[in-house]
């Protein structure tokens, strides 16, 4: 497989040309897919042997919000020609799919999980992380130096996903944003609202919007679910409501989150750490001695 990036508008059309031989409809395809659409990436087949062409050609955008993504998405469509599914011999173009889509369809779902572990290579990372790790201490910082160190190219989302999984303690990853209750939720999507049936209206909250737990985080008595609303004396809604992407930490207690229906959830201390990344909000969460 080659692997080709869209950095400017520009390289649409020099892919085009580069590789008009590999695939007849070529520039077409990629106008319908990078111009007119907003896919993240394809592969396509080649139409017929060109001496100098590998018979695949990945073509992946890395403009604007796609940069971060972009990465991983070159993993994924790279494992999908190491684990062949059905229609892999017969498709003259894949799309990356959605996270959406990635999430109900179990192929693409396996596919994300092995992407990940050679995206972000155990035997190479982990001993650049933990020696960061042990020089200052268990962070964002740390995390984001081992990764410019090894794998620049990677998201700081994908890298802390693989990393928390090197650690023997219990540890959350979040994604924190504005969100509705579901009950609320299902109230806007209801098609009564526009008969005036539902007079009090609903407000967004800062919720969690995505969790992610290590391997060892159920032996840490966390009660923290998607969904739920953030204490507003957390760093976590400190860094939300900051202009600054700086690390906001603090020691805090899983008592202050609390749920509609059973009220404050039980003690723990934990110590939390929450940044800024453009327009995301990542948090995590470990246990206190």
């Amino acid at each position: 497989m080659k692997v080709e990036f869209i950095d400017t508008d520009e390289d649409v059309l020099r892919i085009s040309e580069e590789y008009k031989e590999f695939n007849a409809a070529l520039a077409s395809i990629l106008n319908n897919e990078f111009v007119k659409a907003n896919t993240e990436g394809i592969t396509l087949r080649a139409t017929k042997h060109v001496e100098g062409f590998r018979n695949f050609l990945a073509v992946i955008d890395r403009r604007g919000a796609c940069r971060s993504r972009a990465y991983f998405t070159m993993w994924h469509e790279i494992v999908h020609l190491l684990l062949p599914t059905k229609d892999q011999e017969t498709k003259m173009v894949r799309r990356t799919p959605s996270q959406a889509i990635k999430s109900k369809d179990s192929v693409e779902s396996v596919i994300d999980h092995v992407a990940g572990y050679l995206a972000i290579y155990e035997p190479i990372f982990r001993p650049v992380l933990l020696a960061k790790v042990e020089e200052i201490g268990f962070s964002f910082e740390a995390v984001a130096q081992a990764r410019d160190t090894c794998l620049p190219e990677a998201s700081l989302l994908a890298t802390l996903i693989r990393s928390i999984n090197f650690f023997k303690s219990p540890v959350l990853l979040l994604q924190v944003d504005m969100k509705l209750k579901k009950e609320e939720e299902r109230l806007v999507n209801s098609p009564q609202l526009g008969f005036g049936f539902f007079e009090h209206s609903v407000e967004q909250k800062l919720r969690v919007c995505r969790l992610i737990p290590n391997e060892n985080a159920k032996s840490g008595n966390f009660n923290i679910r998607e969904n739920m609303r953030v204490p507003k004396n957390s760093a976590l809604s400190m860094a939300y409501h900051s202009d600054m992407e700086v690390v906001y930490q603090a020691k805090e207690n899983q008592s202050w989150w609390e749920t509609s229906k059973n009220g404050a959830l039980p003690e723990l201390p934990i110590m939390v750490q929450a940044v800024k990344r453009g327009n995301y909000i990542y948090g995590l969460i470990t246990r206190l001695p």
